[in-house]
């Protein structure tokens, strides 16, 4: 919902050199961009 907090979440970095989670990025300005190629 617009205003709550993300759940947290890891993903592996595009280059495959380990992970990143959002817990990670906290107090950084982020964005998190979704998109698909159908």
């Amino acid at each position: 919902m617009p205003g709550d907090p993300a759940p947290d979440f890891t993903l592996t970095q595009i280059n495959g050199s380990g992970e990143v989670s959002l817990t990670s990025l906290l107090g950084q300005p982020t964005v998190i961009a979704f998109f698909t190629g159908w």
